[in-house]
Parts: structure tokens; sequence; C-alpha cells
């Protein structure tokens, strides 16, 4: 390969060698086979069908024929890949025809990457059945990299077989003349566009400001790239990186560079940038002024380079350097691979969640269009369940998506559910449309919006591009009932607005959002398309005004008046509303078509947002912003393409919750494919954030998501599907009864499944407290000798306990073992384990679990030490009873309280004493304190009036002269200060029938404090 390439290498060297002057116009034909009379050799159907030949032509005797069409984009395409060029013009003409039902039909002609990252129709029209459409446009495209031309039918599969005939794509070429200026060869292996300019500076833009032009003024051949009118020092020529840097692999950048204003040496920066600019990487050199100098600087890339958009060259950006300055002979040349990482096995064991990362938030499976709902304290996410069309769809080898996501397939949504943001439930999925589904007249379901109201939850969905749904369900997993047995859009819709054009042509009637203000009124919003109607009444991209409110009846089941027009600048689809501090938040996805215009337009693929007071009311002027970019600004290569989020506040914070495919792209980088994401998408959520003018900051999409808002509880049964990250595992449903969440009964439980040696389910921040005592699991073992290790804070940390795996295989049962060293917080990690005396890997999988239970540790009993009285006045010489208890010492001190007299030792028995205390006949009358003492220290206290010794009146204690109460078995005579001691436990019962009595007061002390009298 390496003598091929240089091979190559010298041929570009030969060819290029010399620059040509102008050139003379001539037309080229860039599609093979366009009019099908040889057969249809050079076409293919990347996105699904079957092609054959046909004889059913427009002209001459062949066409090209699709059928088996699985997605609204199966259609005949032609590979444009590196044909297209942003300054160029091209002439498109097609025609196609079907037969059948509809009797109309609206079909694009569109361009796609392979991957389905960006796509751009680039003309459409109204087919008529057994009539040819034949459609032309000149066009610009957008970007370079386009791979596919291609038919489609927009959002549905209803046309199931078309024909496509004298299909041509023509681009005014140049014709070179004579030779007159040397060139520098073409640099083998350049990651740029051709920075040698020798005939114009395709792919080279400003994005930042300036304007680029050719000058004569080169350091080789005929041009050189110039930058004039720079407006920041950002302004300079850029082209894309985006998908060509590898963490860990090296390249060298080269370059050169002249300025001829300004001071005599001014840096220049060479610098790599994501789409947002955030985290760039910049190499700097001093150049002299008037002089070509050149730059060269080896690198390896970072973690960083690989989320890198743009190369472009600028000055630092607090030098205030704003001259002109112009390039030559730019590359950027990869030098030498990354070392091998860890050899692939298969998709499951690709950690698309990596530990510690709260986004996406479950990693096990597909999810896109989320929506949120609170229900009972807990939150919701439901989304599009693309894990549905990714089954149905092609696979290669190892399992990656071949075809890209169609949406075709789909026919139910995802739930899933938290209390913490970070521990999320797979509640499995609600089946919708066709037949087992709630709503079986519906196609497909897409894009949920969900609203609790009295108890019950309304689901609205979209049956493809044709209309919006709603179902009830007692509880946010159902049971489900369909209300009307049809679309609420546009089928119970007054004839009139629709007769009168309230829906006009190519109008997308999905993605529906349902909001209840705080006076209970209840508005639904729907709709979509970059561009709607036909002849002179087309509207789009800039204000296509494609979307409507409209107000719902109390039932939430029926409309109240007509829909309102939304004039959401570059709208494109996704509405969603929120409200907050009396100012509703009405957001959108914008269209890949806009020019942005800050203040006026969004930019391409983000979400954008209006600020209003009325929720009926949403002219362009509300307009505030972008609130957050296209996900491929934060995650790179394959995550671009449609956007579509919710916004909503949950145990006081406000939270974004969008798309991005994450999952794909981590399956695609473990593959080595970087990029080749197929369209299929995952649940994000990030914070939401606002300016003291109600303003949104914009949002940042991150992999490491929002935090853990509480620790999570252990002691209860909780579903095993509770996941935090996992590896290797699957949910399916089960008919075991669910513990935790009772409403799953009868409309289905779920369980992890797929479960393999080394595999695991974690659970982040559980809180133990002060121990736990088991854990156990309902289980269906499938293998013999299976168990669980369970394990804190790591796949490989400390093992807490290790349950067998036991019971008859295929059967449900519980097992448990005893927790050792569970104390405090820590993520839980469930390692899963083939038999130990398995010679080999087990080759299916082991078991299934349905839920986990630990319980706590009982903790001693910590009672606090109390003593009781047998009386609370006692005159001076005379005596009272001291019965204690709760005590863990073998003796204690009692008395009354003295800082010269020492009081007098009794036993504890079994916790408990009983002492006889004299009060010194010499005491004065009045208030005083009985102690009891461990090692001088005072634990139990009780107050005691002492009366003078020749009161009149009764005879509290026993007077003087009386004789003193004998010791009890066991006991001993106590010191001066009167007491006795006395240590059976009769003495002990006795104080008991004095605590119960309450004839006595009583001090407890959990803590031993030195008290001093």
């Amino acid at each position: 390969m390496r003598r091929l390439g240089a091979l190559a290498g010298v041929g570009a060297l030969v060819l290029s060698a010399l620059a040509t002057s102008p050139a003379t116009a001539a037309t080229t034909e860039l599609l093979s086979n366009g009019t099908f009379e040889g057969g249809i050799a050079g076409w293919s159907a990347p996105f699904g069908g079957t092609l054959a030949a046909s004889s059913d032509a427009r002209t001459g005797t062949g066409a090209i024929q699709i059928s088996g069409r699985t997605a609204f984009q199966s259609g005949p395409a032609a590979t444009v890949t590196g044909q297209l060029k942003t300054d160029r013009s091209y002439d498109l003409s097609l025609s196609i025809k079907y037969t059948g039902t509809p009797a109309t039909h609206n079909v694009n002609v569109t361009l796609c990457t392979a991957s389905r990252s960006a796509c751009a129709p680039v003309v459409g029209g109204t087919a008529t059945s057994g009539e040819w459409l034949t459609l032309t446009k000149t066009f610009t495209p957008a970007v370079d990299t386009y791979d596919y031309l291609f038919v489609e039918t927009p959002w549905d599969t209803t046309v199931a077989s078309f024909v496509v005939d004298d299909a041509s794509l023509t681009v005014q070429s140049t014709t070179p003349t004579t030779p007159t200026v040397p060139e520098v060869p073409v640099v083998p292996g350049n990651l740029l566009p051709d920075g040698r300019f020798v005939d114009g500076f395709t792919g080279w833009q400003a994005p930042r400001g300036g304007t680029l032009a050719l000058t004569t003024d080169a350091a080789s051949g005929l041009n050189a790239l110039k930058v004039t009118g720079r407006t920041n020092t950002q302004s300079g020529p850029f082209a894309s990186v985006t998908g060509k840097l590898e963490a860990g692999a090296g390249y060298r950048l080269s370059a050169k560079l002249k300025y001829t204003e300004g001071p005599d040496t001014q840096q220049f920066n060479f610098t790599f940038c994501p789409a947002n600019f955030n985290g760039c990487d910049d190499r700097g050199q001093s150049f002299t002024k008037g002089e070509w100098g050149s730059f060269s600087k080896d690198f390896v890339a970072d973690q960083r380079h690989p989320g890198m958009d743009w190369l472009f060259v600028e000055t630092p950006w607090n030098s205030n350097a704003l001259q002109d300055f112009q390039v030559d002979e730019i590359s950027l040349v990869k030098i030498s691979d990354a070392p091998a990482g860890p050899g692939f096995t298969s998709l499951e064991k690709v950690q698309t969640k990596p530990i510690g990362d709260h986004n996406p938030l479950v990693g096990h499976k597909f999810g896109a269009d989320p929506h949120h709902l609170i229900y009972n304290g807990r939150l919701y996410i439901y989304s599009t369940n693309d894990t549905q069309q990714y089954e149905a769809n092609s696979k290669d080898a190892n399992g990656l998506p071949t075809a890209s996501n169609g949406y075709g397939a789909i026919t139910t949504l995802n739930v899933m559910s938290t209390t913490d943001m970070v521990n999320w439930v797979d509640h499995g999925s609600v089946p919708i449309a066709r037949e087992g589904g709630a709503a079986p007249w519906a196609r497909n379901s897409w894009a949920p919006a969900a609203i609790e109201k009295d108890g019950k939850v309304y689901l609205y969905f979209c049956d493809s591009g044709t209309g919006t749904a709603v179902v009830v369900g007692g509880s946010p997993l159902g049971p489900w009932t369909d209300p009307l047995g049809k679309k609420i859009i546009p089928d119970t819709v007054s004839r009139d607005y629709v007769n009168n054009g309230g829906f006009p042509a190519g109008m997308w009637l999905f993605d529906p959002e349902v909001f209840i203000d705080d006076d209970g009124q209840a508005y639904l919003y729907f709709g979509g398309n970059s561009q709607i109607g036909s002849g002179a009444n087309v509207q789009g991209p800039q204000n296509p005004k494609s979307t409507r409110v409209v107000k719902l009846k109390d039932d939430m089941v029926t409309l109240d008046g007509d829909p309102v027009e939304i004039d959401g600048p570059g709208m494109f689809e996704a509405s969603s509303i929120f409200k907050r501090d009396g100012k509703y938040y009405y957001s959108y996805s914008s269209n890949f078509q806009v020019n942005e215009v800050p203040g006026q337009y969004p930019s391409r693929g983000g979400i954008a947002y209006m600020m209003t007071d009325d929720p009926m009311k949403l002219p362009a002027s509300t307009y505030a912003g972008v609130a957050f970019q296209n996900p491929s600004t934060f995650f790179g290569p394959g995550n671009g393409g449609n956007n579509h989020s919710d916004m909503f506040t949950y145990k006081g914070e406000t939270y974004f919750t969008y798309h991005a495919q994450t999952r794909g792209a981590a399956w695609a980088q473990a593959l080595g494919t970087a990029g080749q994401t197929q369209g299929y998408r995952s649940v994000h959520i990030d914070k939401l954030e606002f300016n003291a003018d109600g303003t949104i900051k914009p949002i940042v999409g991150t992999r490491a998501g929002v935090a853990q808002v509480e620790d999570f509880d252990p002691y209860r049964t909780f579903e095993a599907e509770t996941l935090a990250w996992q590896l290797g595992v699957k949910t399916t449903a089960t008919t075991q009864p669910s513990v935790e969440f009772p409403e799953h009964n009868g409309n289905g439980n779920m369980a992890l499944s797929s479960i393999d040696d080394g595999d695991f389910a974690a659970l982040s921040q559980v809180a133990f407290g002060e121990g736990a005592a088991t854990v156990s699991a309902r289980v269906k073992p499938l293998v013999e000798g299976a168990s669980v290790q369970v394990r804190l804070d790591n796949v490989d940390g400390p093992v807490v306990a290790t349950l067998p795996v036991e019971g008859t295989a295929g059967e449900w049962t519980t097992v448990t073992a005893d927790v050792t060293g569970a104390t405090g917080t820590h993520d839980v990690f469930f390692v899963f384990a083939q038999p130990e005396s398995a010679a080999v890997e087990a080759t299916g999988p082991l078991f299934e679990v349905d839920n986990w239970t630990f319980t706590a540790a009982q903790a001693p009993v910590d009672n606090d030490p109390s003593i009781a009285l047998s009386a609370t006045e006692v005159r001076a010489g005379g005596a009272l009873t001291v019965t204690g208890s709760d005590f863990t010492v073998p003796r204690v001190e009692v008395g009354v309280a003295s800082t010269y007299r020492a009081l007098a030792e009794a036993d504890v028995v079994d916790g408990a004493f009983s002492a006889p205390v004299v009060i010194p006949s010499d005491l004065e009358p009045g208030t005083h304190t009985i102690q009891v003492r461990v090692d001088g220290e005072v634990v139990a206290s009780a107050a005691i009036t002492v009366l003078a010794a020749g009161d009149a009146g009764g005879d509290p204690g026993t007077g003087p002269g009386a004789s003193t109460p004998a010791p009890a078995a066991g006991g001993s005579n106590l010191a001066a200060t009167g007491g006795q001691s006395g240590g059976l436990a009769a003495g002990a019962f006795a104080g008991v029938l004095l605590l119960l009595a309450g004839g006595a007061v009583i001090w407890r002390r959990r803590h031993l404090s030195r008290v001093s009298d």
C-alpha cells in the first residue's frame, strides 16, 4: 500500500506540476447511466429497498424501479462522493412516476452523507398517480461531503414502489489551456482542501469574518489565499477537519504565511477548534513583515482532537492585530498511527456509557425525541423507540447498522423513570401502533408528549408525519386506552379550517407538545417542516410558519377552536413549551437551510426559542435566540441530524433533555469507523440556566450530565433494571409481578437479561448508612453454578457479598447472601460470573434478574442510662431509694452531689442497680441533686427537695433516729453521703415500678460529660 501511495503521489506531482491560466467552460455530466438504457449499473439503494430495471420509461426503453421499500428514504441513489463543491452551481433534472394509491404524494430529490448525519432536499414536488413528474433545480450545495443523491417520499412509505428515468446532474467544468507557472507538488495524504490554491480555494471559508480571495503574491505557483477586511482576531481562512483527527495518531501541520502591515514581527496561530469554539488548541509562531515565512509542527492528537471541526489561521485573541495576510502551501498529514487499543469483541461489550458519566441516560438501548412527565413526585421520560428500528434494519457481521434510521418500523414508545436523575428504571415500551397497540389503526408512533391531569396520563404521539393522536393511561405505565379511535390532528380539526388552507401543502402534522397552564387551560402544539405551501404561496426556510397551537377542552382530547399559526424564525420541528416567572418559553428545532442572523434567525439544526406573555401568541418578534446548538457541536462526527428537546423543572432545578447519537458513536469508535452512527439516537439531560433578564444561557451538551439530587435507598425491593451504568446486559419483559411498581402488573414488568460472564449492572451513590446485613435477588437461573458479586465503587472494587444463583433452571426463585463491609455511601456494582467449574466461557446467558433487596444491619440498642427516686422530698438525715437502669458498667457512684463528700459505690447487675441513699443531717434545706457517676463523670441525675429535720407535718423519707435501711443481699453499706448499696434485680424491678408510677424525676445523658457543683 505504501508503494501504491508513492506512485499515486508521483502521478499527482506530474499532473499538478504546472498551474493553468483561465479556462473555457464546458458542461460535465456527474451521474452515470441516468437514462437507464443499458440497465441500472451505477445506482444503489443504500437506505433500503430492491432495485430492478423497468421498461416503464419516460423516454427510450429503460428506467429504474424501486420496490420493497423499508423507509421513506428508500429510493434509487447515485453516488456523488467528492463530486460536489460549495463554490459551484449544479443543474439537476429527474423524472419520477408511481401507480396506485394515494392519488397524489410528495416526493423529494435529496442529498445525504452516507451516515445520514447531514441531509438536504434539493427539490420536491407533488406526484400524481400514473403520471410522470419531472423535477428540475439549479442549486449550490451547502457542504461538499454528500455521498448520495436519491429520491424519497417524505415521512412515509405509502408509495411502495416507483420508477425513475432521465436523471441528470451537470456542472460547468473547465478546460485547461497552456501551463504557465510552476506549482509545488500535491502533498500525498493531505487532510485539508488543496492549500496550493492552483485554480481556486474550494473548501476554504471565513465563517468568523473577513473576505477571502486569491492573490498572485504567492509563496509558489500561481496563487495564494489572502484574507482582508478582518473584523476580529479569528477572521481568517478556515478548513473543516471534522472526523479527520484520531486520538493518539501523529500529524504534521505545514504552511507558509506573509503579512505586509503592522509591526515588524507578528505572531500568527494555526488553531484547531470544535464548532462551539470551546477547548481550542492553537500552535503559534512569529513571522517577519514583508517576508514569506515557513511554519511546520509535528504533534500527537490528544482526546480533544477527534472532536475538532475547524483548522484556521488567526492572530492571538488579545493582540488587536487585524491586518490582512495571505497563506500558501497549507497541509495537514498523518505521519503515524495511534497505538492499537483493546480488541473488539461485540457491540454488547462496548461501554457506551462510561462509568462516572451520566449521559446518555442509559447505555443499553436507543431512544429519541424525549419528553418528561412528573407523576407522584417521580420523573418519567418517554422517547421514540429507535431500538425497534435498529432491530428491523440490516446490520453487518458485527451488528453495526448498515441502513440509516428510517423510523418506519417504530410502533412503540420507551418509558424510564428516576427520583435522583442518575439511577434510571427501564420500564420497557408502550405498544402504540399496529396490531397489539393501544391505537392499532396507526402505522407509527414517534415523538411522545405526556402530561398528567386528575390522576390520568395523556400520552400524545405522531403517526409518522401525517398526524397527531393521543392515548390515555391510568398511570405512567398504563393500562392504555384510545379515546378517539383516530387522530386528534387533523381528523378532529374543523373542515372549514382545513379546506381554507389551514394546513398548507408539505406541512407535517407531527411532533406534539402538550401544556396545562396555571389556570387549568390546556394547549396542544404540533407541526413542522422548513418549507410549506405551493406556487406563489411557498413559505420558508426563513419563516416557514409550519407549526400551530390549539386549545384543548377539559377532557384533553377535544379541540377548543381552530389552530393558530406560530411564526418561529427558521422553524423545522420539535415544539416544546414551559412556563417560568410568568413567561412562556416556546422552543423548537431550526431547519438546515435557514440563514443565521443573530437576534433574528437561528443557526442551523439548533434549538431556538421564543418568549411570550401569551401561549397562543407567538409571532416572529418574540424570537429570543438559540438555547442549544446542534448535538454535533458537542459530540462530534455522527451526532448531527435532527434536534429534539424538552425543558422542565424537577426538584427545584431546571433541566434540558435532548437526544444525541452517542451510543452509536461509541459503537462506531470501537469498530474503527468513527462517525458512522446511521442516525440512531440516545437520550441525554443537561442543566438549563437563565440570565438575569430571563433569557436562557447557552446550554452545553455534555457526557458528564447532571448531578445526582439524592442518595439511592437500598433498603427496599427495587427493580434490577434500575441502572446508572451497565455492560453487556439488556432488559426483557417478564410476567413476574413488580414489587416496586405494582402498576406494571398486567401491563408488563421488566427484568435484566442477556447476562454473560463479566457483565455488570451498577447503581450510583447508594446510602448504606450504618451497614447492610443481607442482599437478596429474584432470579431465574439458566445454567447451574452462576453467581453475582456485589462490589463497591467499581467493577473491580471490594466484594461485600456473593449471591449464588441457585434453583431450578428456567424457574424464578429468591436467593440471599450476607453482606459484610457495606457502610456509608458508595456506587454499587452487581458483577455477574459464570460457574467457577466451567472449563470454557458459557455460550448462552447465565440467568435473569427481576429485583434486588438489601436489609439493614440491626444496630445495638443504645438506651440512655436513667434513674428513678422513691421520693422527691426528704428531711435532712432521712433516706430514699435510687434505682437505675440501662447502665453498661459493673459499678457506679451514687449519692447527693457534693464537692467534698465522696459518693458511695453500688453494684450494677444486668444493667440495673437499686441503692438506699441517706441524706446528711447537716445538709442545708432546699434543692439538691442526686447524682450517678461513672469514673467521675455524671451520667444521670435528679433533683430533690431537702426539708429541715424539725419540719412539722408528714415524715418524708426516713426520719432522723429511724433505723437505717439494711442493704439488700449482695449489697454494701455506703459512705457518709448517705448512700446504701443494693444491686439485686429485685431493686431494679422496684425502680421500674417507680418509673411507671411517675414518682421520680429522671435525667438522661447519651454522652458522658463532667458537671461541677
